[in-house]
């Protein structure tokens, strides 16, 4: 996420614990602030947040409003520390200064173990605060944050998606683990990248709880008639690809075709989703084994898109 904000905003909004800070730099950075203002307000500030983070736009003008936080968010100021002291100290010498913003890019972070690697993330896609435009990196962590709260509203993800492990062990009462469902949830966030719309969690977890209230074994899943086990076992519904296929289906339909979604999605109970229905063999399903591949959900996806009545061009 890239916005600007007062050096005196971030100020407030930082909570990590103090560290003692060189007054030497400080002071050469602020006479820089003074000479070069452009070059050091423009310089993004590397921001780290746990726990909750949303952004709400304004009707009026969707790139400005309010960054939501949850009150026992950990916020991390990973890189820039002393850069805002010496903006703090600018503006109090310099009035053309303290109206000034800084630019800060603010991601999510799981744990304080994943700082390192969310700094050096931050630090590679850092360029882009002085182009406006969010790198691909930028794209993901924002992606991971929506598909993490969409989890929480569906009770169908809840139940479903594993936060905690990278892998679904065997006997795992869950589908997917959170790695798998962001990566599917990520067709959503482009298509409304491309159209300058914000994407929602609770768009997002309409969507697959839409697709849970339809499809028979996703509906016997949530109301615990069948187990995680055996959907992984006898149906192809809990495989990657597939629910990558189904998220560029989502995509499509959520972001071009809202009002015909409930139709749409009706039209999937059509399909047998069984890992053993011949509409599999040979494509997702080969010597009993699911397949995987870009190809193979590639197929899967025109096969949706035919069964929902939509071109492959649509």
């Amino acid at each position: 996420m890239l916005m600007r904000l007062s050096a005196e905003s971030l100020t407030r909004m930082s909570r990590r614990r103090s560290e003692p800070i060189d007054a030497c730099l400080v002071s050469d950075l602020a006479e820089r602030c003074e000479t070069e203002p452009k070059r050091l307000f423009n310089q993004p500030i590397l921001l780290g947040v746990l726990g909750r983070l949303e952004f709400l736009p304004t009707e009026s003008a969707p790139s400005m409003g309010v960054l939501r936080l949850d009150p026992a968010a950990w916020v991390e100021i990973l890189d820039g520390r002393h850069r805002l002291a010496a903006i703090t100290q600018a503006g109090v010498s310099d009035d053309k200064l303290a109206d000034l913003s800084a630019a800060i890019l603010i991601s999510p972070i799981r744990d304080l173990d994943d700082l390192a690697k969310r700094r050096r993330a931050l630090t590679n896609c850092a360029e882009s605060a002085n182009t406006g435009q969010a790198s691909r990196l930028e794209r993901m962590a924002q992606g991971e944050q929506i598909a993490q709260e969409s989890v929480a509203l569906s009770p169908f993800l809840t139940k479903a998606v594993d936060l905690s492990q990278k892998t679904i062990a065997p006997r795992s009462r869950r589908l997917f683990t959170f790695k798998t469902y962001a990566r599917a949830c990520r067709p959503f966030l482009a298509a409304r990248i491309e159209r300058a719309t914000p994407l929602t969690a609770k768009q997002l977890a309409g969507y697959w709880q839409s697709l849970a209230d339809t499809l028979p074994d996703w509906q016997g899943f949530t109301a615990r008639r069948i187990s995680g086990a055996e959907v992984r076992e006898t149906t192809v519904l809990a495989n990657a690809g597939v629910l990558r296929a189904l998220g560029r289906l989502g995509a499509q339909v959520l972001v071009e075709l809202p009002p015909q979604q409930p139709k749409l999605i009706a039209r999937l109970t059509s399909i047998d989703w069984r890992r053993d229905s011949p509409a599999w063999q040979g494509t997702l399903v080969s010597e009993g084994k699911i397949r995987t591949g870009s190809e193979i959900e590639h197929e899967v996806y025109l096969r949706l898109l035919k069964v929902c009545g939509l071109g492959a061009d649509s």
